[in-house]
């Protein structure tokens, strides 16, 4: 997962007015205020931000590290960083910026405003090139800072060819240790976005030694399932000839080079896939891989997972998500092991906390033939007098399998539907106490006019 570099809109004008005075008293005092003069200004600002200034940060950092984690892109509305007025903040001059730019990087505030200035398109040039030149000396240095690194990554995203260049050149070696750090990983990952293939290409080689070392870190593994996802990207781009019209041959080889990148990575899951996939942050990796990659680089780790025995890791509380895209992005001959494996485990794996995920993906990614077979299997445990047998009740009223019935009545026919109803009436007294009622809310949703 990727950082944003978010800048959160301020909630109303005295918000605003105050951070900027906040800013405007920075650069009156200079780099080098006291640690007394920078609280009295926190002070200020506090008090003229409101009793919810500091709840708002706080849902603010919340919802950062959760697009981390899910690595979505900046959502940012193009009204952050304006005043009152509709315009920028308060831009200053560069004789007011020159030799501060390193120290407002380091400060929650100064972060966003430089930010808002690298953003706005419309800001002096010569005040954006200022913030380039002595952001770029000390990229890799902030790249560590906890509000740091979101102007970083900014540069990468807002700089020219040359100014990304500048960037790799201070990131260039240090790529694994980053990696492995809360705030520099978010850094690599926009870089592996940001910087040209060539360059990109680099990037990935300096882990070529440390791939395991980071799939297995709480930060690194971001930056690994990055790597698989920028390098499928760019073998796509070339696969559709996207990069042809008006681009040279040069640039095709180098999206080409890195795109086959990813071979080395990949390697060093070969002879792990099992360990990984029941590993908190292994299986996660496994996951992009199966999403991101062709039948040519997934079929060895499938292969590898099916030579152990697949109801354990069915059953584990990691292995199961790999187990669940297998089914949806794996091969036919994938998908048909384990669909077999769970048609011979039904009703455990429908009773089972992690298992009864992986069913309800059977059901919707198996084909028609297997989806008939699972719903026939439930279905047809209601006897002949329309009373549900003892494994029909356990599905009903377990808190995992329920949800499994309830796919299961959502693909049902009439005929099927009509046999579930029949069987569970007599029993709905009871039912509507368990998780069952869930069941029931389905089953009247989906039959007009029924009510239990």
């Amino acid at each position: 997962m990727e950082s944003r570099t978010t800048l959160a809109p301020f909630q109303d004008s005295d918000r605003r007015g105050a951070r900027a005075r906040v800013s405007r008293r920075f650069f009156l005092r200079g780099a080098s205020a006291s640690e007394g003069d920078e609280r009295e200004a926190r002070e200020e600002a506090r008090i003229a931000s409101g009793p919810g200034h500091a709840e708002n940060l706080s849902a603010g950092s919340a919802r950062d590290a959760r697009d981390t984690l899910s690595g979505s892109d900046d959502p940012s509305p193009p009204t952050a960083g304006l005043s009152p007025g509709g315009g920028p903040l308060p831009i200053f001059s560069a004789t007011d910026l020159k030799g501060r730019v390193a120290v407002l990087c380091r400060d929650q505030h100064g972060s966003r405003f430089l930010q808002a200035h690298l953003e706005d398109t419309r800001a002096p040039s010569a005040e954006r090139d200022l913030i380039f030149s002595e952001v770029l000396p000390k990229s890799r240095e902030l790249a560590t800072d906890v509000f740091g690194n979101y102007v970083v990554q900014k540069v990468l995203t807002c700089g020219d060819a040359d100014t990304k260049s500048k960037v790799y050149e201070a990131l260039k070696g240090h790529c694994v240790a980053l990696s492995l750090h809360v705030y520099g990983c978010r850094v690599v990952q926009k870089a592996l976005d940001a910087l040209p293939p060539r360059e990109a290409l680099a990037v990935i080689d300096e882990f070529r030694e440390s791939v395991l070392l980071c799939v297995h870190d709480q930060n690194g593994n971001h930056v690994i399932q990055k790597c698989v996802e920028a390098t499928s990207k760019a073998t796509k781009l070339v696969k559709n000839g996207a990069l042809r019209d008006g681009d040279d041959a040069a640039l095709e080889r180098d999206y080409a080079a890195f795109g086959e990148s990813v071979d080395f990575v990949l390697a060093a899951f070969r002879g792990n896939a099992r360990s990984l996939a029941t590993h908190s942050y292994g299986c996660r990796v496994l996951q992009r891989v199966l999403e991101h990659c062709g039948p040519e680089h997934t079929g060895p780790l499938l292969d590898e997972l099916q030579l152990a025995d697949l109801p354990p890791l069915i059953e584990d509380q990691y292995a199961n998500y790999v187990m669940q895209h297998a089914i949806q992005y794996g091969r036919h001959s994938d998908k048909a092991k384990l669909l077999a494996a769970v048609k011979a485990n039904l009703l455990d794996f429908s009773r089972h906390k992690f298992a009864s995920n992986v069913v309800e993906k059977c059901l919707d990614f198996g084909s028609e033939e297997t989806r008939s077979e699972i719903v026939d299997a439930i279905v047809d445990d209601v006897g002949a007098d329309h009373s549900p047998t003892s494994a029909l009740k356990l599905l009903i009223v377990d808190p995992f399998a329920n949800y499994v019935v309830q796919k299961v009545v959502d693909l049902a026919d009439d005929a099927q539907v009509r046999k579930i109803v029949d069987g569970l009436r007599p029993h709905v007294a009871q039912i509507k106490h368990t998780p069952g009622k869930h069941i029931l809310a389905r089953l009247e949703k989906k039959v007009p006019g029924l009510k239990f």
